[in-house]
Formats: C-alpha cells, structure tokens, sequence
C-alpha cells in the first residue's frame, strides 16, 4: 500500500525531546507513513539516533522552524503532510480523521489539529488555537494537502513562526478552499 501521509519534524540538539515525539508517533500511527526529519547539524548525537530508525534525515543548516519545513516539505512524495515540531507529544492519532475529511471534503484543504500546551510554571493548559469566524487557523499543528501547499507556496520565511502559520492558512484561503480545526485533543507540546 503506498503511503498516504508524511510527518514532517525539525530538531536541533533536542535529542531528549525527539526520542519522545517519535516515541508517540510509532505507538499511535498505525498506518504506513513517511517520517521527514530536518536535522540543523546537531552534536548532542541527535544524527546517531535518527540513523538507527526508520526516517528520511535531512541534515541541513536551515535558518529556523520556517526554513526546516519548507527543506523538509521538499522531499514529500505523499498526497497529505504534517507538520510538528520536536517537543511536541502525540496523544491520539486524528491524522487518519484529518485525512479523511480531506479526502472526502475537496472544498477543504487545511485542518488545524487541537494540542494542549505544557508549561513548567503553570502546569497543562488548553491550547487556544482554533479557526477564526474569518476561517483563518491560529494554531501550529497542520495537516495539509501537498498538491495545494505545492500550488500555493509553502511557508514565507519573512514571517516569524507562528505568523508564518496565519499566513499559510491565508494563502490557502485566497486560493478558494477552506480551512477546519479538529477539535479533539491531538498532542501535548
């Protein structure tokens, strides 16, 4: 069966945090997935541990998050994309719902995937991203369709990295499709 969904992950000598990110993706992705990682040259023996898993590693020197991405979104060959960063915590799989509605909605082309920050001061907290009443997503957890991402651009590095996010789901607006936020609770981050 071809794989139908890459997961795109940017790390930087995190190893501690990605071992835990991959951790929960392997226990609750049950289907067959393409695992991309962008490594920024890490020392902390981040490299090492990504040889001896199942994963595309990029070792590259991008100049952020933004940049990570859009290194890593250029070796997806899967119809469908997420994007997560390294500490963030799987706690069910909403990929296969997300894909779904994707595939059953051609109107729908974006969907925000709902996560609970974590915070050491103030314990867990809801995260609260959501889609606006204007249909834009306020949230960095996405699960996109590649041909539109292709079509429309990946994410603009003039932005920081939480705007960049508000900014891609503008773009897939103005190109006509709509935006939708799983509601369930996806990850911990």
């Amino acid at each position: 069966m071809d794989k139908k969904l890459s997961i795109i992950l940017s790390t930087k000598n995190r190893l501690h945090y990605l071992k835990k990110s991959i951790n929960a993706i392997n226990k609750f992705i049950k289907f067959d997935y393409d695992l991309i990682v962008v490594d920024g040259e890490s020392t902390d023996g981040t490299q090492e541990y990504l040889k001896g898993i199942s994963c595309n590693l990029i070792v590259s020197k991008p100049s952020g998050v933004i940049d990570a991405n859009n290194i890593g979104f250029s070796k997806v060959i899967t119809p469908y994309v997420v994007f997560m960063s390294d500490d963030m915590i799987l706690l069910r799989d909403n990929f296969s719902l997300g894909m779904q509605v994707l595939q059953e909605n051609p109107d729908i082309r974006l969907i925000g995937l709902k996560i609970r920050e974590k915070t050491l001061s103030k314990g867990l907290k809801m995260y609260a991203g959501g889609v606006s009443r204007f249909g834009v997503l306020t949230a960095n957890f996405q699960l996109a369709s590649v041909n539109l991402i292709r079509k429309i651009g990946v994410f603009s590095e003039e932005y920081h990295t939480y705007i960049a996010d508000t900014d891609l789901t503008l773009k897939v607006l103005l190109s006509g499709q709509k935006v939708v936020h799983i509601k369930s609770l996806t990850a911990e981050h």
